[in-house]
């Protein structure tokens, strides 16, 4: 009996683990159990395609968050260029007529001639924010009389005589200033520490700078007689020695020879390298009458392009 009863119990247990069984099996679906161990690897029997997100785009590879990560990575090297405020042209002109060096380099300092003898100018100055200089050479300055081409200068005046002229390239900040008298060099050229020396050979109009760097040490000339020193003492500026202080001193060798270099060659020579050496001006001699009215005018500026680039009206 104790076996029949011991035999009925294991029925009893084994009815009772099917249908648990067979209640879990309608609970929950294995289908969608197994598909969360699906893997990429494209392993043989497996499942590889993996289901795409909502928006389309495919979770495969680094996924939807990395692909963005990656596109905003890139962004962030990307430099952008500054762009130009928004130009309103002025009164007679359209957006299309107008440069991009527009008001980049400004028309200032008009000064017409006053009668024929008289010298009438003007200038052209860079603004100081441009990152590199800009070629002015060829540019157009119009009043309501005339127009002025802008020629080329010479930006290292060799006293050698080796200067060939160039197109004028204004840095940030330089100018260049035009004058309606003729050169008495033949040259137009940009201004230097030593520049006013030629002032004591040629008679510029107006004149050059009055101010040069010094010519000598106290040391080198302590050896000199108090006549030579004091010849040289009185060279203030970018004068040179008189022919009649040079006679003067004849007799002395050493003096005469350490007065020679008191003029643009030897300042030239001393100074040349200097890192300051060259100046941010440039002189044009235009060796003619401007054609401003002497009353009231509307000067404009134009590119190689024929954009209008400044404009001043007085």
């Amino acid at each position: 009996m104790k076996n029949v009863f011991w035999i009925i119990v294991l029925i009893i247990i084994v009815i009772a683990i099917y249908n648990a069984f067979s209640y879990m099996k309608k609970g929950i679906q294995f289908d969608n159990v197994g598909s969360l161990f699906k893997v990429q690897y494209g392993l043989q029997g497996y499942n590889t395609q993996v289901p795409s997100s909502s928006n389309g785009v495919s979770n495969t590879g680094a996924g939807v968050g990395s692909q963005n990560n990656q596109e905003e990575s890139s962004n962030r090297n990307v430099i952008q260029e500054p762009q130009r405020p928004n130009i309103t042209p002025p009164a007679g002109f359209t957006i299309d007529q107008i440069s991009s060096y527009y008001r980049l380099v400004r028309i200032s300092g008009v000064s017409p001639a006053w009668s024929w003898t008289s010298t009438g100018q003007f200038t052209l100055q860079a603004d100081g924010s441009l990152k590199k200089g800009i070629d002015i050479t060829g540019w157009r300055v119009r009043s309501n009389r005339g127009d002025i081409l802008i020629p080329q200068a010479v930006s290292n005046y060799d006293p050698s005589g080796l200067f060939p002229e160039g197109d004028i390239i204004l840095a940030p900040g330089a100018q260049a200033i035009f004058y309606s008298s003729a050169s008495p060099i033949g040259r137009n050229f940009r201004m230097n520490k030593c520049i006013g020396f030629l002032d004591t050979t040629y008679k510029f109009n107006p004149s050059l700078s009055s101010y040069c760097p010094a010519m000598y040490e106290r040391s080198e000339i302590a050896g000199f007689s108090g006549r030579c020193q004091n010849i040289i003492f009185s060279l203030g500026g970018c004068s040179a020695p008189s022919a009649a202080q040079l006679n003067s001193v004849s007799n002395e060798s050493a003096c005469k020879d350490f007065l020679d270099r008191f003029n643009y060659t030897g300042c030239y020579r001393k100074y040349s390298l200097a890192a300051d050496f060259f100046s941010n001006e440039w002189r044009v001699w235009l060796g003619s009458t401007l054609f401003f009215d002497s009353s009231h005018d509307k000067i404009q500026l134009f590119d190689k392009e024929g954009l209008l680039v400044d404009q001043y009206i007085y």
